[in-house]
């Protein structure tokens, strides 16, 4: 195999365990990006004699998955002790399965433009036959019972809540340290100072 081929099954390899679990935790069957995701699973997986392809799949689709919450729970203690495991649920999936294609700038909720996730709510204020949102804080006034439900009944309220973020969201595929990200910008900054003392010495 020529490092090209290896790069590209690599690739595809990751996408197929990155892809979000069901409701119920499961390996999803098709999405919109793939019709038949055991055809997919078929095409670099071998089954063995207890496994099927998507079978062994799936092992790595839910494990990926379980410590990705696993890390988001033990990073984020203080959300989770304020909003409740359940809206904590509701907040960490909506942001770890979301990519950029699934946020909206709308004042639907503020009366200012803010990027946040796209859902039925925001939706819903951007039809033609719906009425422009207030000025801030008009509209926040109209919103905030919707925010509250969202908070009361997280699963229930999941496609109206206000998910603020920015289109990088689609980059949050995995969760790390405060510490090792610190850690890292201070090693770049050290080679780009080195890199630029070698350059102006030259």
């Amino acid at each position: 195999m020529i490092a090209s081929d290896l790069q590209l099954l690599q690739q595809r390899m990751a996408a197929a365990v990155m892809r979000p679990l069901t409701g119920d935790e499961q390996m999803r069957k098709s999405d919109a990006s793939c019709p038949s995701i055991a055809d997919e699973a078929a095409a670099f997986i071998r089954p063995n004699d207890r496994l099927t392809s998507f079978e062994r799949l799936e092992i790595y689709n839910r494990q990926y998955w379980f410590r990705l919450f696993s890390s988001f729970e033990e990073d984020f203690p203080g959300l989770k002790s304020v909003v409740g495991s359940r809206k904590f649920e509701a907040l960490m999936r909506a942001y770890l399965e979301a990519t950029s294609r699934d946020t909206v700038r709308s004042k639907s909720f503020t009366g200012k433009p803010c990027r946040m996730l796209k859902n039925d709510w925001t939706e819903a204020w951007d039809r033609d036959d719906t009425p422009d949102p207030l000025p801030m804080p008009l509209q926040m006034m109209v919103a905030i019972d919707a925010v509250g439900a969202t908070h009361r009944y997280p699963e229930q309220a999941k496609d109206i809540a206000f998910n603020p973020c920015g289109q990088i969201v689609g980059r949050a595929t995995k969760v790390r340290k405060v510490r090792d990200v610190i850690f890292e910008l201070a090693e770049e900054y050290a080679e780009a100072v080195d890199r630029l003392t070698d350059t102006a010495r030259v």
